[in-house]
C-alpha cells in the first residue's frame, strides 16, 4: 500500500514499532523505508479521525425543547448508550454505578437515574457474540441495583434494550448530566461526539454535562481534556469518577465542554 490510514496517531505508532520489531523494517515517524518487504515502496502513513455528520443532530436540536423524556423531570441522569457486547464494558459500568450508590448520600440515591441503552442487532450477530448469556447477566445486575436503592417513587437503573430513532436519542444526550462512554476496547467512541454535540443547547442555569470517557477508547487521547478519564477495569475508582462528574463545579463543565465542543466542530 501506498497510504495507510489509522484513527489516530497512537495506532499509527503503534503498528509502526510491529513493523520494525517483527519485519526489522525501519521506520520514521510518518513512512515506512522502501525496502523488499514492501516491495521497494515507501508506504507513507496518516492519523485520520473518524467524525460525525452533524447536521442531521444539528436539525433535531433546533425544534427541541427545553422538557426532557418523561419520568426524568428533577432527576440528574447518567446516560450510556452501546452495543450489547462484551468489549462495551456494560457490566463494569453496573458494577462501578452500585458501587457509588452504596458510597452516595441519600439524597444524592433518590435524586440519581442512570439510563443504560442497548442497540439491538441481528439474529445472527445475536448468536455468535452470546448476546443472549450477557444480556441475562444485565438484567439480573440492574434488578439487584433496583431492589437495593429503589423504592416506589425511584427506580435508579432504566434499562433500554431497544432501538431509539435519532430524535428520541438526541433528546436524551441533550438532558443528559452525565455520559459513560467506557468501553473497553474500542476505536471511535460515537457516544461521546454525539453527546458533546448535543449539549449545545443548554442554558446558562443549567450547565452542560459531564463526559466520563474509557482510556482505552480510540478517542481517549483527542478527548482528553473534555472528559474524566478512567480505567472502566478499575471498578472502585469508576465509581469515583461518578461521583466527581455528579460534584463538578459549573465553571470547569463548560470549560471541559466548550473543548470538546470546539473538537468535534
Amino acid at each position: 500500500a501506498n497510504l495507510i490510514g489509522f484513527h489516530n496517531f497512537q495506532y499509527a505508532h503503534h503498528f509502526l514499532t510491529s513493523v520494525t520489531g517483527i519485519l526489522g523494517v525501519e521506520c520514521s515517524a510518518t513512512s515506512i523505508e522502501a525496502c523488499q518487504q514492501t516491495g521497494w515502496i515507501s508506504p507513507q502513513l496518516l492519523s485520520i479521525p473518524i467524525g460525525l455528520r452533524t447536521a442531521s443532530y444539528k436539525a433535531i436540536l433546533e425544534q427541541l425543547d427545553d422538557t426532557g423524556p418523561p419520568g426524568l423531570e428533577g432527576r440528574r441522569v447518567i446516560l450510556s448508550v452501546d452495543r450489547m457486547d462484551e468489549n462495551s464494558g456494560i457490566a463494569h459500568k453496573l458494577i462501578a454505578f452500585n458501587k457509588f450508590m452504596h458510597q452516595a448520600d441519600p439524597e444524592t440515591r433518590s435524586s440519581v437515574i442512570f439510563v443504560q441503552v442497548t442497540v439491538p442487532y441481528d439474529d445472527f450477530w445475536a448468536k455468535t457474540h452470546g448476546r443472549d448469556k450477557l444480556i441475562g447477566q444485565v438484567f439480573q445486575m440492574v434488578g439487584e441495583i433496583n431492589a437495593k436503592f429503589g423504592d416506589f417513587g425511584h427506580v435508579p437503573v432504566h434499562f433500554l434494550d431497544q432501538y431509539l430513532d435519532e430524535e428520541e436519542l438526541v433528546k436524551m444526550l441533550a438532558v443528559a448530566d452525565v455520559v459513560m462512554d467506557t468501553c473497553l476496547r474500542d476505536n471511535f467512541s460515537k457516544t461521546s461526539h454525539e453527546f458533546l454535540l448535543c449539549q449545545a443547547g443548554r442554558s446558562e442555569d443549567r450547565p452542560p454535562g459531564v463526559l466520563i470517557l474509557s482510556e482505552f477508547s480510540g478517542s481517549a487521547q483527542s478527548l482528553r481534556a473534555a472528559a474524566i478519564s478512567v480505567n472502566p477495569w478499575n471498578t472502585l475508582e469508576f465509581a469515583e469518577k461518578i461521583a466527581e462528574a455528579l460534584a463538578m463545579d459549573a465553571d470547569e463543565r463548560r470549560a471541559r465542554y466548550s473543548y470538546g465542543h470546539h473538537y468535534i466542530h
